[in-house]
């Protein structure tokens, strides 16, 4: 890892580091920003609030490919309602730390939100989340399995960003989506009103005819919606979500920390730039 970096600063660094990382134990909340971007082409489908959460490694989850939805995703991934899941969350990981991004209703395409949250990464190293995508009975993306985001002495270890393609959005299993009755963001007038489907987490092989030629979306029908920038089965489909965690606000070590940070810091730089030529 730290090949092509003279030894003597490598060596000094890591000393130095050694000091900082003896009073590491007591890390202050990192003030971190989550930020969703729904990158589909004007016309295609939109997003529900991201929900999410920071939690410790003890076995948080929200749902797992191959296995049946639980109760409280499935009002999530239908109807894009993460209450059940947050107070599901807080009864059972009080601990954790909830993330919610919500606009002034679904995100849109071409359009992005964010939320600041100070994060005790002594405690809640790892982050997940999820959302629905709309119109769909019950299509959603999120994380299978957690990210780990600080390392064993609460320390932020670096940006995470994550981009989804058409190979990642999954179907929830829990209603039909030959059942075009009563869509989310389509036609649904009341939650949990589609047919069920008593089925497991997969992948989705792409929404209905019905809704891709619905021309129009939206709870009052007046959304443009267009079957050539929503059908995600195509082979160009490309890339349409992302979602990034950056620290903003990284809490002020001891000065001797700082020393080390800064020579940690240099090095690494030194590190990225070999790789970047090689």
């Amino acid at each position: 890892m730290f090949r092509g970096i003279k030894a003597a600063t490598a060596a000094v660094a890591l000393s130095i580091a050694a000091f900082a990382s003896a009073g590491a134990g007591d890390a202050e909340a990192t003030k971190l920003r989550v930020t969703f971007e729904n990158l589909a082409q004007n016309g295609g489908f939109f997003f529900t609030p991201v929900y999410g959460a920071f939690h410790d490694n003890s076995g948080f989850d929200i749902f797992n490919v191959g296995e049946a939805a639980s109760p409280v995703f499935e009002r999530l991934a239908e109807d894009g309602n993460f209450a059940p899941l947050r107070d599901d969350r807080v009864a059972n990981f009080p601990n954790s730390q909830g993330v919610a991004l919500t606009g002034i209703g679904p995100i849109g395409p071409q359009s992005s939100v964010s939320f600041d949250i100070h994060v005790d990464g002594s405690i809640n190293t790892h982050f997940v989340f999820a959302s629905m995508l709309i119109p769909s009975q019950d299509a959603f993306i999120g994380l299978d399995e957690s990210v780990e985001l600080f390392d064993s002495n609460g320390n932020f270890i670096s940006p995470f960003s994550l981009t989804f393609d058409r190979s990642d959005i999954y179907d929830a299993g829990t209603e039909d989506n030959s059942d075009n009755s009563a869509v989310a963001f389509l036609n649904q007038g009341a939650e949990d009103t589609g047919a069920s489907e008593n089925g497991v987490i997969g992948l989705h092989e792409g929404l209905s005819d019905e809704i891709l030629n619905a021309g129009l979306i939206g709870p009052n029908g007046d959304i443009p919606f267009s079957r050539d920038a929503a059908d995600f089965t195509q082979d160009d489909f490309g890339i349409f979500a992302r979602i990034t965690v950056t620290a903003i606000d990284v809490p002020e070590p001891s000065s001797i920390a700082m020393l080390g940070f800064g020579l940690l810091g240099f090095a690494a730089f030194r590190h990225r730039r070999k790789r970047s030529i090689a």
